[in-house]
This record gives structure tokens, sequence and C-alpha cells, in this order.
């Protein structure tokens, strides 16, 4: 009993120095972001007819963070939400065919959503740089509608963007000084595309529906600088730019009349770019 009682001690002590030994051996480092998203969206079928979401501007926000297992195993993950303050959607005979529709886009309620996993492993060439190549998944959405409208070509006109899959890229961080850091990062995406909407066509107002979907592949980059402030906790900005397009996509529309309209996308790109305030806290 008394060996017992010598030992607990010491048992405490081991455990309490492997649980330390562990926590210094995984770093997270979270970082909460605002600022503002740019998109651009838009189509062309083999009919000739086209669609576009034009000067979309979000207002963004969410968080973005790293986990650093025995300074070697990395896990990046984070999820962004925007609301949209400015943006309209144009169309050449796609949503009404014997006409052209100009309509500006819902301010707010039209939203975009993107969560974003990567996995990767960090080589310390030297002391100040690092490289982690990554692979990784990615999930872009976009929920999108119009002004309703009493007249005119369309009323209502509601859409469902969605992209998404698997990505391969490299992330750098470069320390430029004592307190000033850079990160630098690209990445190349295989990209699925699916799209779903409906709209009225005035004065009926029967609900007419579309379809898209297809494959094709995106590119992305972004350029992060930050200062620490004090130990652990660092302030800067990011900017990001990113690009999808389609390798072959279809197209279905669905009128209210029964008429069903199948055409080939021959084009459709996503170009989007943005600015953010960043603050990094250290764990």
């Amino acid at each position: 009993m008394k060996k017992c009682l010598f030992l607990f001690p010491i048992s405490v002590h081991l455990f309490f120095s492997f649980a330390c030994a562990a926590v210094k051996n995984i770093v997270t480092d979270a970082t909460p972001v605002v600022g503002y998203r740019h998109d651009s969206i838009n189509w062309t079928t083999n009919s000739g007819v086209s669609g576009q979401w034009k000067n979309l501007q979000f207002i963004e926000y969410g968080v973005k963070a790293k986990t650093t297992i025995k300074d070697r195993y990395v896990i990046s993950y984070d999820i962004t939400l925007a609301n949209l303050i400015s943006g309209s959607f144009q169309s050449n005979r796609y949503l009404n065919p014997p006409q052209t529709v100009n309509s500006s886009a819902v301010k707010v309620w039209s939203i975009a959503f993107r969560p974003n996993l990567g996995l990767g492993y960090k080589f310390k060439p030297t002391r100040y740089f690092n490289i982690i190549p990554q692979i990784g998944f990615v999930y872009d959405l976009l929920y999108l509608q119009t002004h309703k409208s009493a007249s005119g070509p369309i009323s209502a006109f509601k859409d469902t963007i969605q992209w998404y899959g698997p990505w391969f890229g490299v992330d750098t961080t470069t320390k430029l000084s004592r307190r000033w850091t850079m990160n630098l990062g690209a990445n190349y995406q295989i990209a699925l595309y699916n799209a779903s909407g409906n709209w009225e066509l005035p004065p009926s107002h029967t609900q007419n529906t579309l379809r898209q979907n297809g494959t094709g592949q995106g590119v992305s980059g972004y350029l992060r600088i930050q200062y620490e402030v004090v130990k652990s906790v660092s302030l800067g900005g990011e900017g990001s730019l990113g690009w999808q397009g389609l390798n072959s996509g279809h197209d279905s529309r669905t009128f209210a009349n029964g008429t069903v309209l199948k055409s080939k996308l021959t084009k459709l790109t996503d170009k989007t770019f943005g600015a953010r305030l960043v603050l990094t806290k250290s764990f």
C-alpha cells in the first residue's frame, strides 16, 4: 500500500508531462476573416443563347484555420459565408426566348457559402521558409435571386449554383523579418458543376425550370501578409483569385407550356476574387 502511495505522485507527474508534450506537438492557427468577394458567372449554349450573373459583390466573413502536428503534418480547414450587396442577371433569349433580360439581384438574401478542407506535409528547406504540398476537397455554393417584377421579360428568377471537387496544390510561408510573414499558395481543382433554377413569365406567372451540369477544372491562388502584434497574435490582409470552367456540360430548360429545350454548354466560366482583413491567433 505504501508502495502504491509512493508511485501515485510519480504517475501523476508522468501523465501531465506526456500531456504537455502532446499539446506542444499540436499547434492551431485560427484566423477570423472579413472582407469583399466579387464573382462573375456566364454561359453560352450551342443554340446561341446565353446568360450571365454580372458584377456580383459580396460582404464575406468566416473562419480559416490550420492545425500542425509534430511540425510536419498539416490540416487546413475553413468556412466562409457571404451576403450580396450588388449585382444583376442578364440573358440573351435564355429565360424568355423571344426577349432579352436585365434584372437586378436581391441584396442580402443572395448568398455564397464555401467550406474547404486540406491535408498536407510540411517541408522546411530553411529556417525562414517552408513549403506544404496539399490535397483537399472544396464545395462552393451560390444562391442567387432577382427582384420580383409584375411586368417585363421575367419575374423572380432563382438560381442555385454548385461547384465541388478535389484539389491539389501548395502553400508556402516566408518569414520576411522578426514580425512580418508572407503566405503564398496556389491550387488546381477537378471541378464538378450543378445548377438548378426557376422563374416566372408575366403576366401568367407560370413557373419554368432549368438544370445545368458538367465537368471541368479550376485554378486559384492567394497571398497573405501579416504582422505579429504580440506573441501568437498577428494582423494582416489577404487577396485571392479563382477561375473555374467547364470542359463539357449540358443545359435543359422546361417551360410551363410543356416545351423542353436541351442544349450543350459550349462555354461556362466562373471568375472570382476577394480581399480580406485577417486576424490570426496561435494556440
